[in-house]
């Protein structure tokens, strides 16, 4: 199976670059962003080990890498990435914000709405 960002997700993680690379290394966050790829891999392969996560929408899933979490969904084969937020924000605030972006536009678009 493929997989697909959305481009909320990659707005996520070229904030998650940004911010790793000023608070820490350019070096430390090209190793984060390659763990997270490489999940996407293995997720795109093993799409069931994720968490499931119905209070965000029927067939959405999580998986954590370090502190952040992926949601992700099936669709038809491919593997749709919705997100890749930081775990320590309020996760189900990021879902009900329907006048920003990043929340509502992710939740319908895996809720399928």
């Amino acid at each position: 199976m493929r997989y697909r960002l959305s481009p909320l997700a990659e707005e996520d993680l070229r904030e998650l670059w940004n911010y790793v690379a000023q608070d820490s290394s350019e070096e430390r966050a090209d190793k984060l962003i390659d763990a997270i790829f490489d999940r996407f891999d293995m997720l795109a392969t093993h799409p069931r080990v994720g968490r499931r996560r119905p209070e965000f929408g029927d067939a959405v899933r999580s998986f954590a890498v370090e502190s952040h979490v992926i949601y992700y969904r099936n669709e038809e084969g491919v593997l749709s990435i919705a997100r890749v937020l930081r775990g320590s924000r309020d996760q189900l605030a990021a879902w009900d914000e329907a006048d920003e972006p990043c929340g509502g536009a992710a939740a319908r678009a895996l809720r399928g709405a």
